[in-house]
């Protein structure tokens, strides 16, 4: 049996299925083992083994660090008591608390699943973060520029973009009298999101929406109620069922990140939703996430420092082709799923001999 491993609640894993997807195709048994921090309810399947410990996600690390001990506790019990035969390790905050295991017991019988820069700048924190990639059966990345960090030609990588059987599903928006520019997920990197509310606020030509909560977006309203920024919008917590109503509904994908160490490498998971759904997307100036945008012609890289981007941001759509925009994401599309093809035939042969 397979051990899937992960240190979070699931609705922060979304990366989890595309593993659970790859099993389920081909019948292999296996269990999950997460955290699940915030009291949700647990799903029905047998096969999730929850850590119910609730904790705010968002305190700072110390005041979770008893909690996180318990967790990295029940982790290596459950590993211990199951006797799983391989291992799916889920980021390197799983993996580094359990290294020690890992090497001792299942040297070339995990997945590494690599797909945050946390502590590298540390240098005993980035010589465990190789040893592990060594010692993996593979290890997988979400972002091709992680591997400028870890730089080591001493492990395999395989690309594993952040979606799962990625295809085009096209919307037909609604209509508006202005130009909708639209974020979903976590709100985070709260001073850089307030310098995008800066940019756009009380523009008449723009409305701007922020669909999803994060340890910022409480803040982020109260600064936008009493800025008196009329044009923007919050709607909350959602599920991921929503997204085709949130396309529908948008005309620019507003997929920037400030550029600090984490985000300038990573690949979001909008950027394969603009895909999916044939969506515009803002990107920020000199992140990994411009750089395939502008290879593949999916948006337009900006810097919100610019005082002139509303205007710019309106031209640029204005003078977009539709056709053409949809046509660049079937191009960018054939490179994810030939990168994923990859990644699923790796894991298929890392799993073989586990078949029901």
């Amino acid at each position: 049996m397979i051990g899937i491993i992960g240190f979070n609640s699931l609705k922060y894993m979304q990366f989890l299925y595309i593993y659970k997807d790859i099993l389920d195709d081909i019948g292999v048994e296996y269990e999950v083992i997460f955290w699940n921090r915030e009291g949700d309810e647990m799903p029905p399947q047998d096969n999730f083994l929850g850590f119910n410990e609730t904790v705010d996600t968002f305190l700072p690390f110390y005041k979770k660090i008893l909690a996180f001990i318990k967790y990295v506790s029940f982790v290596k019990r459950q590993i211990k008591s199951r006797k799983y035969d391989k291992l799916i390790i889920l980021t390197s905050q799983t993996a580094v608390p359990i290294s020690w295991l890992l090497f001792k017991k299942y040297k070339k019988k995990y997945i590494f699943d690599y797909r945050d820069i946390t502590y590298e700048r540390f240098t005993p924190y980035l010589w465990l973060i190789k040893k592990l990639a060594k010692h993996s059966s593979f290890t997988a990345v979400s972002s091709e520029k992680f591997l400028d960090t870890i730089n080591t030609t001493d492990a395999r990588f395989v690309v594993s973009h952040n979606c799962s059987k990625l295809r085009s599903e096209y919307v037909k928006k609604t209509s508006a009298d202005k130009i909708r520019i639209v974020y979903w997920g976590m709100v985070r990197q709260l001073s850089f999101v307030k310098r995008i509310c800066d940019v756009f606020a009380n523009d008449e030509r723009i409305e701007l929406f922020f669909h999803g909560k994060g340890y910022g977006a409480d803040e982020l309203e109260s600064y936008i109620s009493q800025n008196r920024y009329n044009n923007i919008h919050f709607t909350g917590v959602y599920t991921r069922d929503r997204l085709k109503t949130f396309a529908e509904n948008t005309d620019i994908l507003l997929n920037t990140y400030e550029n600090d160490i984490l985000q300038k490498p990573a690949m979001t998971v909008k950027l394969y939703d603009a895909i999916r759904y044939g969506l515009p997307m803002l990107v920020t100036k000199g992140s990994y996430i411009a750089q395939f945008s502008e290879e593949y012609g999916l948006g337009l890289s900006v810097d919100f420092a610019d005082t002139k981007l509303p205007d710019k941001v309106i031209g640029w759509y204005r003078q977009l082709k539709l056709d053409e925009l949809r046509d660049n994401c079937s191009k960018a599309m054939v490179r994810i799923q030939h990168d994923n093809k990859v990644f699923v035939d790796s894991v298929i042969k890392f799993v073989d001999g586990e078949k029901r």
